[in-house]
């Protein structure tokens, strides 16, 4: 795939920055899953790091410079449920900033690859 290929270059920011925003503003209104952020005390660092993981996942360069996955999530209890509830969350942000629903499902999918590292309930 060449970098013209990639949906971080079709996209640029709207798919990392802007889906990290828009991600974190539905998940902090979810009944469901706004539990797990209420202690965190650096939304904007969380934001920074969730948006350099979609540069990775879309194609773009490798900037990811957060705690390893599973340690970052260990002791939050994640579950399934709220890891799916997660990812229809993210579906929607990225068919919201322009992304066809294919090419949205292809990113949710990917991000789902990470669930073993996160999930721990």
């Amino acid at each position: 795939m060449t970098n013209a290929e990639t949906l971080y270059y079709r996209y640029g920011s709207r798919i990392t920055s802007g889906v990290s925003l828009l991600l974190y503003d539905r998940v902090l209104e979810d009944p469901q899953l706004q539990g797990y952020f209420a202690h965190m005390g650096d939304l904007e660092n969380m934001r920074q790091h969730f948006s350099d993981m979609m540069c990775m996942v879309t194609g773009g360069p490798n900037i990811y410079h957060g705690r390893d996955l599973r340690e970052a999530h260990r002791n939050l209890n994640i579950s399934n449920a709220d890891y799916d509830r997660l990812l229809e969350h993210l579906h929607a942000c990225l068919v919201r900033v322009g992304t066809t629903v294919d090419e949205a499902q292809a990113v949710v999918e990917l991000i789902d690859t990470l669930r073993d590292q996160v999930v721990s309930a």
